[in-house]
């Protein structure tokens, strides 16, 4: 469930964000999938979810 959450929000970050820098992009993926996980319920580490953000990026 996390890392289908994350997967989904590195994709509509990469969309509507277009003309921001990388940082950016990172910085607003974490935090749109971790308000998406307290919606959830889900708990996630700082540490799982930068990783598995910056994995969801290396597969686009």
């Amino acid at each position: 469930m996390k890392k289908e959450i994350v997967d989904k929000t590195v994709k509509y970050v990469e969309q509507t964000c277009k003309d921001v820098t990388c940082e950016e992009k990172k910085r607003k993926a974490l935090e749109k999938s971790l308000e998406w996980m307290k919606e959830k319920k889900l708990n996630v580490s700082d540490t799982e979810l930068e990783i598995l953000i910056e994995s969801a990026v290396n597969c686009l």
